[in-house]
């Protein structure tokens, strides 16, 4: 999994002056028959936030076998490396059993910063369904935008 934030996280920073919208991909690997159905996207600029979000389903798989879900951030240097915690805001109401792992890579002239989780569908239907997703990374406060709140539905959606 790490192979693949730090796959997308180069990715996304090459496409990042040519595109900033999200990708919505559902694709199947023809060498290992892994499924893949995920939103893709990166913030809208230096130091804002974006939400990524994936279902992986094993080969012949019916249903998927992980979800996976994160915030990314880019700036020059590491912002959070300091105080590498998450807390949530789920429609004003605390959501303390969110836990997300945080990382980080620096690649060039950017360090890329990640709060990764893997939840189950309930979580992520909690999610979607509200009406406003907020967290705090340390003291920065952001939310979840529409764009990324409609890729969150988009993964459930297809994956049911």
């Amino acid at each position: 999994m790490r192979a693949f934030s730090t796959c997308l996280a180069v990715a996304l920073l090459a496409i990042s002056a040519t595109s900033q919208a999200g990708v919505f991909e559902d694709k199947t690997d023809r060498f290992t028959g892994v499924r893949s159905v995920a939103w893709q996207t990166i913030p809208d600029e230096a130091e804002g936030f974006a939400v990524t979000t994936a279902a992986y389903y094993s080969k012949g798989s019916p249903t998927p076998n992980e979800y996976f879900f994160q915030i990314i951030t880019y700036a020059n240097t590491s912002q959070f490396a300091g105080c590498p915690y998450v807390d949530w805001l789920i429609d004003g109401e605390p959501a303390p059993y969110l836990n997300a792992k945080y990382s980080s890579d620096s690649t060039g002239s950017a360090t890329i910063e990640r709060f990764a989780m893997t939840p189950d569908r309930a979580t992520l239907t909690q999610l979607a369904s509200a009406k406003l997703v907020e967290f705090k990374v340390c003291n920065v406060e952001s939310s979840i935008g529409s764009d990324d709140m409609a890729g969150l539905r988009k993964v459930l959606a297809e994956t049911k």
